[in-house]
C-alpha cells in the first residue's frame, strides 16, 4: 500500500537500485495485466527488494526524534553493510544506479531501510537457504559507501548461501519461516541468543535433503498470515 506522491525503491541481484515515483507507473484496473515493472524501473538484473521510500518530511521526522536512517544491502555470499541515506537522497528520482559493489561470483539478495533508534539500534536476522541464521546488531553492521563492497557478516557452508534478511520490530515476538516445498513453522524469538558481532551461523529450522528456506520474517503474536504460491490456480 503506497500513496500517488511517495515513490517506490527497487534493488537488483547486480547492486543496482532505483527510486521511481508512485505516478510514474501507469494506473490499471485489477483486471488488466498492468505494465512491465522493468519499464518504469530501468534495471537490468532480477529485482529482489521492492519496498517504499521514505519520503522528506518522514526522513527529517526521524533524524530529530528517533536516530539514524541506513540502507543496509546484504550479498548472497554473506557481504553486508550500511550506507547512511543521505546518499540515496540527493535525488528521489533515480534509474538504475549503484548501491554496492558486487564481488566476482557474488550477487545482492536483500537492500533494507533501517532506521537506527539512538542508544538502542535495530536487530537484524541473515538467513541462509540451508536455514542457518545470524543475529546481528546493527551498531556492529559496518558503516560504508555506496561504492564498497561490504564486511563478511556470517560464516557459510560451501553448499548454503544467503537468501536475505529481516529487520526485528520491537512489538515481535515470533519468527514465521516457510520453505520452497511448503513447510511453516514458527518459533519464539526468546529462544535465540541475543544480537551480538558474530560470524559463525546459528541452526534456524530443520529441512528435508531436498528443501530449502525460502522466506523468514519476524511478527507479532495476534498477526494474521497469508500465503500464497507462485501459481495462481493453487494460490490461497
Amino acid at each position: 500500500e503506497i500513496n500517488n506522491h511517495d515513490s517506490l525503491m527497487a534493488f537488483d541481484n547486480f547492486g543496482m537500485y532505483s527510486c521511481v515515483p508512485v505516478h510514474e507507473i501507469e494506473n490499471t484496473e485489477p483486471s488488466q495485466f498492468g505494465s512491465r515493472v522493468y519499464d518504469a524501473l530501468k534495471l537490468n538484473g532480477e529485482i529482489v527488494t521492492l519496498s517504499p521510500f521514505i519520503n522528506q518530511d518522514l526522513e527529517s521526522f526521524v533524524k530529530e526524534t528517533l536516530g539514524d536512517i541506513y540502507v543496509v544491502t546484504l550479498t548472497k555470499n554473506g557481504y553486508l553493510k550500511k550506507t547512511p541515506i543521505d546518499e540515496y537522497t540527493s535525488r528521489r528520482n533515480q534509474k538504475n544506479v549503484r548501491a554496492m559493489k558486487i564481488r566476482e561470483g557474488d550477487e545482492l539478495v536483500s537492500g533494507k531501510i533501517v532506521i537506527e533508534r539512538k542508544g538502542k539500534g535495530s536487530n537484524l536476522i541473515i538467513y541462509t537457504e540451508k536455514g542457518c541464521f545470524a543475529y546481528i546488531h546493527s551498531d556492529n553492521i559496518a558503516n560504508q559507501s555506496k561504492m564498497s563492497s561490504g564486511l563478511l557478516s556470517i560464516k557459510l557452508d560451501p553448499d548454503d548461501a544467503c537468501k536475505g534478511m529481516i529487520v526485528v520490530g520491537e512489538d515481535d515476538t515470533h519468527l514465521l519461516v516457510i520453505t520452497e516445498k511448503g513447510c511453516m513453522k514458527r518459533c519464539e524469538l526468546d529462544y535465540m541468543s541475543g544480537p551480538g558481532k558474530r560470524k559463525v551461523s546459528s541452526y534456524l529450522t530443520r529441512l528435508n535433503a531436498e528443501d530449502r528456506v525460502h522466506f523468514v520474517d519476524s511478527i507479532e503474536d495476534d498477526m494474521d498470515i497469508i500465503i500464497y504460491t507462485s501459481d495462481r490456480k493453487n494460490s490461497y
